[in-house]
């Protein structure tokens, strides 16, 4: 992309922590986290928060302490439990909630590390530029946000050139990386994109940060562990590898380039996940005839989604593409394609059905929660004016001296906008309850 244009289970996480040095294959199932319920400022205020002393500002939730840290004796003695930080302090949301964060601690659990105190140098990073202007959740993204900033970027090791059309990343994340990986602020890697700010854009969105990570692991632990000097080229290759591909829609239709299968045509695949999880299938010749009739050149496609991002969708693909020949029973069957490849077509094309369902459904809900939110608000203007024009009548009538005593003005307007709001208030949390259990089921059922 570049300058500017267009939790881990308890004994794994217990065996990691013993294991010493490790590589990207081992440290990959470290990238388990659960969902953070505390991941937003303000999402909830709660007196359960645990605390490093060493970090007075850096908090851990209940949820990702007792699937992370907490299952780690020697790393969870280092907390202890306090009240949560007070109004004049910030609004509170769980550190541990942040993408490189949660990298330092693959890199602390990866690397058996004596302390836990990376995590509160990383989380207390602050640029005078600000945070990484990509979003903080893993929601899709149909574009990396352009903004005006200072970038920095990588030089090719072979002749030297600048990879600022392939590649830029802002100052968090750059300093993130540095303070997780001292060795690529020690060998001054990273270098400005350009000499002055420029509109660009982080090629570091959180869905790809394990990608580019992975070889920056691999890179220092070749130096740290290992007593060699260091290859960059996997990361040069990587990044070149990536360069100019949007990040993945996930489950947002758009219209743009896409790979597919001819005759299953509802199974469309971004070119993010085309190079992740298709193109090296078709590299190993696992012998699959579904990964070889993916088309292998993009085309422009629109209102489509990408069917391969989720790991549910990628266990499916591993068991078909793994498969190399037709079950006995299939081809006794009947079956020419195999048991394994009509299970995942089946499933392909049920999966894109529902997908479709689940997208109609709350996007109208959405709308008529916009809508009856938008009449709450109606009402209560409404009854702030009519309440202005009572206390106006209120205070003239003190200022006149009226002698018959004050009686406070029935105003049936006010206590019916009152009832209206009130109506409004409870539709919308009935369908708000029902957008949460549809995308609830889509979640845990078919994503």
């Amino acid at each position: 992309m570049g300058l500017a244009r267009g939790a881990p289970d308890a004994a794994a996480a217990a065996a990691a922590a013993a294991g010493g040095a490790a590589n990207t294959q081992s440290l990959a199932h470290l990238l388990r986290f659960a969902p953070c319920p505390r991941a937003f400022p303000g999402s909830l205020m709660a007196d359960d928060w645990m605390r490093h002393p060493r970090f007075p500002s850096f908090v851990i939730c209940q949820s990702c302490f007792q699937t992370s840290v907490g299952v780690v004796p020697q790393y969870a003695r280092l907390f202890y439990r306090n009240q949560p930080p007070g109004p004049s302090d910030r609004e509170s949301y769980c550190d541990f909630s942040l993408i490189w964060v949660r990298m330092a601690w693959v890199w602390i659990m990866g690397h058996a590390l004596p302390d836990v105190d990376l995590l509160g140098h990383v989380a207390t990073i602050a640029m005078s530029d600000g945070c990484c202007p990509n979003p903080r959740d893993k929601k899709a993204l149909i574009h990396l946000p352009t903004v005006t900033r200072q970038w920095f970027t990588l030089r090719h090791p072979a002749d030297g050139r600048l990879l600022a059309d392939e590649w830029t990343i802002c100052s968090h994340c750059k300093t993130a990386i540095e303070t997780i990986l001292p060795v690529f602020r020690d060998k001054r890697l990273f270098v400005p994109a350009a000499q002055m700010p420029c509109p660009g854009c982080c090629d570091l969105p959180q869905q790809r940060v394990w990608g580019c990570l992975q070889y920056m692991f691999n890179y220092a632990s070749e130096i740290y562990f290992e007593g060699k000097s260091g290859d960059l080229m996997p990361l040069i290759n990587h990044i070149v590898e990536y360069s100019g591909i949007p990040p993945c829609p996930k489950d947002t239709p758009k219209d743009g380039l896409c790979h597919f299968i001819p005759d299953l045509r509802d199974f469309t695949v971004c070119q993010e996940c085309f190079i992740a999880v298709v193109k090296p299938s078709i590299e190993k010749g696992a012998g699959s005839r579904l990964a070889a009739s993916v088309q292998t050149s993009p085309v422009f496609v629109q209102n489509w989604t990408c069917q391969l991002y989720s790991d549910r969708t990628r266990r499916l693909w591993a068991e078909c593409t793994t498969t190399t020949t037709s079950s006995d029973a299939a081809v006794a069957a009947g079956d020419s394609l195999g048991g394994a490849e009509a299970r995942f077509r089946l499933k392909a094309a049920e999966r894109r059905a529902k997908e479709r369902d689940v997208y109609q459904r709350t996007s109208q809900l959405r709308d008529s929660i916009r809508l009856v939110t938008t009449q709450v608000g109606v009402y209560g203007a409404q009854m702030l004016a009519q309440t202005q024009v009572q206390s106006a009548q209120m205070v003239a009538q003190v200022m006149i001296g009226y002698e018959g005593g004050y009686v406070t003005p029935s105003n049936p307007l006010i206590l019916h906008n009152q009832a209206l709001m009130g109506q409004e208030r409870v539709k919308a949390e009935m369908l708000q309850c029902e957008l949460d259990s549809i995308v609830a089921d889509w979640t845990s059922n078919w994503e």
